[in-house]
């Protein structure tokens, strides 16, 4: 094969003119086409039967993990929220009491609630962020392995 120099497709050895686009042979080199190293591997990959079995054993541990992830992620998110309308509660009724008897001048832990609320959304945030990092975790490497193992699935249909 060679490969025209204006239009940079390929023809056969014997040929004088570019088919393409009809440029002498004087404007073609001759190279040799050399296979990329991704396409070298996808040729030489051939999945064994325990290969297969042992990509299904990491998909069920990633969607494990991934769904661990959620669960633990809302959990935390979940009480963090309670906690936070409990305190919300009781902040209001010490600003309640802190204003109807203003002349005593105790603020109670008026300053400890606050701190608590921010406290709960802190843990409220990073149980929702735990909720968004489990559901993409592992995502392309399940990808991956479900098309291979399709990809074994046909070949083993078409022998």
């Amino acid at each position: 094969m060679k490969l025209c120099n204006h239009c940079h497709k390929t023809f056969k050895n014997d040929a004088s003119f570019c088919p393409f686009c009809g440029s002498k042979l004087e404007d073609v080199i001759e190279q040799e086409v050399v296979d990329t190293p991704f396409e070298e591997r996808a040729r030489q990959t051939t999945d064994t039967a325990e290969d297969i079995e042992r990509f299904k054993q990491e998909i069920l541990s990633c969607i494990g993990r991934r769904t661990g992830m959620i669960v633990s992620g809302s959990v935390m998110a979940g009480l963090s929220l309670v906690l936070m309308i409990l305190f919300a509660v009781l902040y209001m009724n010490a600003l309640r009491a802190f204003y109807q008897y203003p002349g005593y001048g105790y603020t109670g832990p008026i300053g400890l609630y606050v701190f608590l609320i921010v406290m709960c959304s802190f843990i409220m945030t990073g149980g929702i962020t735990l909720i968004v990092v489990g559901a993409v975790t592992n995502s392309v490497k399940i990808k991956k392995r479900e098309n291979r193992i399709r990809r074994y699935e046909i070949e083993k249909r078409r022998n």
